[in-house]
């Protein structure tokens, strides 16, 4: 009772007209004081509270008041606003034209519950008096809501919301979910008088991870977190928490060994450091998509280093390859310089000269084609060919190999029956002839290579699936060398090693043309035994794409007009457009020895 005898005294020097004592957990409201003249404005002296404020805001103010000030004065308001605040107030406007002030108190807290609140009410003299009223009552009502905002919008993102009084050492419950409840009550019922340090250091004792609870032990305290909030007005810290039953309920997925992620942020409420929010969440989602975030850059990384090293490894590989034929060149052309009167010889000369240029042309369009492939620019042809002819005309472009090594080289396409395709044949010719040459290339002189061709059924209309096997008994290659197989610039060994030239992306190149044709390729190797490649792929038949023909054959039929297969140039004039000379002239002899 002396607090409330000392708060009537104060109110009495600051000329308060009336005083009231609210028990909010009654429900009651007592009359303290009161000026005779203005009696009560008609009020009981004891009531319960809330039938009394309703009856008194009604009945007493301005209609453009009522509403605001009633939802103000009701208990839960009130709770929620003191908890935060000692005290708050506000200026009306009373049906009869007076304007009054409204100040409440906190005078008791029970168990951190706001439980016992004075209730005054003040004349205003004259309008100075007045003005200045107002403009206090609103901004002491905007520094209430600012912080009624902030405790709605903490409380918005963390499923816990606590009020923290840092100077008395007690927090209030403001928000928590049926799970953090079950997670936490063993905590807070052991300390159900509100000790803030005791209750939290029960829940970071019996939940909390062994890694992490002697930093949460240090930041919980009331003076480090006074510290904190001194300096910023909010601050978070992640911590684990250790895997509970209920965790499964919540749709977290882990072994029951992983600790739960969590993160606790502290958030000031007004210029003094002592009130503060605290909210709770779980952040496991958040933490595994940081996770995958974080590998999806550790690998990005690795694969960009993986990749620079390569090509590094590329171009010191390539350094030999680019030299053996240039080196051919120039020497066959010294040659050929000083022989120059030997019929011979000088034909000789031109004849490795122009083995050593195809060589090195291939391996500088395999370096382009590549480049125009990761860029996007490469496109599909639609064309007509047969995969028989495919693979007479691969045979005939490695011919020359196979004699030279004396390979057993065998073709069975006994089970291909829609020959006719429709499909890019430069790119399928580039893409089967890597993995075909790739397997004479890798087999010693005498080895066996076979190709078999076999017919599928597709799942797409119009077209059929081919199946190509490429196998060989050559080197082989490492389990390990197997993953980075069709990457560019990979080899198993350098051509210096070896003895076999080559760049490292013919098999890039290949894997890169399947994709673009939705096709796949499997592989089976085994070192000193051999590989075998599966190349997959869905073509078109040529049966159900003569869309042009038919359309020709209509207008020929309609027109009398025969649409010729071929345009003749006999006759026609031939503009060359080309920057560099060399080439001008070369291509001036070619045509001109054409006719």
């Amino acid at each position: 009772m002396e607090a409330i005898e000392k708060l009537a005294y104060e109110s009495l020097m600051r000329e308060y007209i009336l005083c009231y004592v609210i028990d909010l957990e009654n429900d009651t409201i007592d009359l303290l004081k009161k000026e005779k003249e203005e009696g009560t404005f008609g009020m009981e002296e004891h009531a319960v509270y809330s039938e009394f404020h309703k009856k008194y805001t009604f009945s007493h103010l301005h209609p453009d008041y009522c509403n605001e000030r009633y939802e103000n004065g009701k208990a839960e308001y009130l709770q929620r606003v003191l908890s935060i605040s000692n005290h708050f107030e506000y200026v009306y406007l009373t049906n009869y034209g007076k304007y009054r002030k409204a100040v409440y108190h906190l005078l008791e807290k029970k168990d951190g519950k706001v439980t016992k609140v004075l209730l005054a009410f003040e004349r205003i003299v004259n309008d100075s008096e007045m003005d200045f009223a107002l403009i206090k009552g609103a901004e002491l009502e905007m520094a209430n809501n600012r912080q009624q905002e902030m405790i709605q919008c903490l409380a918005g993102d963390y499923e816990t919301c606590y009020y923290v009084d840092l100077g008395s050492n007690t927090f209030d419950i403001l928000r928590m979910n049926s799970y953090m409840s079950n997670r936490f009550k063993r905590s807070f019922e052991t300390y159900l008088n509100y000790n803030y340090t005791k209750a939290f250091n029960m829940f970071i004792e019996r939940d909390v991870a062994p890694q992490d609870k002697t930093m949460l032990y240090d930041l919980i305290l009331p003076d480090n977190v006074i510290y904190h909030l001194e300096k910023k007005s909010s601050y978070s810290v992640k911590f684990m928490a250790r895997r509970e039953p209920e965790d499964a309920s919540m749709g977290i997925e882990s072994s029951q060994s992983s600790p739960v992620h969590y993160v606790a942020k502290w958030a000031r409420l007004s210029s003094d450091p002592t009130k503060a929010i605290l909210g709770i969440k779980l952040v496991e989602e958040e933490f595994k998509e940081t996770e995958r975030q974080r590998k999806f850059m550790e690998d990005a990384l690795d694969q960009a280093q993986h990749a620079n090293k390569a090509k590094s490894t590329f171009l010191s590989n390539m350094s030999h390859d680019i030299r053996t034929p240039m080196n051919a060149i120039i020497g066959y052309t010294e040659i050929a310089q000083v022989h120059i009167g030997n019929e011979k010889k000088v034909s000789e000369c031109l004849e490795k000269i122009m083995t050593s240029s195809k060589h090195l042309l291939d391996l500088l369009n395999d370096v382009l084609d590549m480049s125009r492939i990761e860029s996007g620019r490469a496109r599909l042809l639609e064309e007509n060919y047969r995969l028989s002819e495919l693979i007479h005309d691969i045979w005939t472009i490695e011919e020359g190999s196979i004699q030279d090594k004396n390979i057993n080289f065998t073709i069975d396409m006994s089970e291909l029956k829609d020959d006719a395709v429709v499909c890019d044949k430069l790119r399928m010719r580039q893409m089967l002839l890597n993995f075909i040459n790739n397997a004479i290339k890798y087999t010693p002189e005498g080895g066996n290579v076979g190709v078999v061709v076999k017919q599928r059924k597709s799942v797409l209309r119009d077209y059929s699936r081919y199946e190509v096997k490429v196998k060989d008994d050559g080197i082989g290659m490492s389990k390990e060398f197997q993953e980075r197989l069709f990457s560019p610039f990979e080899r198993e060994q350098s051509s210096t090693q070896s003895g076999i030239e080559g760049t490292g992306l013919g098999m890039s190149l290949a894997k890169s043309i399947l994709d673009m044709i939705g096709g796949s390729v499997r592989v089976k190797s085994e070192k000193g035994v051999g590989t075998e490649f599966t190349i997959i792929f869905d073509l078109k038949r040529q049966e159900y794409l003569n869309v042009a023909e038919e359309i020709n054959k209509t207008f020929e039929e309609k027109t009398g007009v025969e649409i010729p297969d071929k345009i003749s140039t006999e006759g026609g004039t031939i503009l060359l457009v080309e920057d560099n000379l060399l080439n001008r002239e070369i291509a001036r002899e070619i045509l001109e020895e054409s006719g």
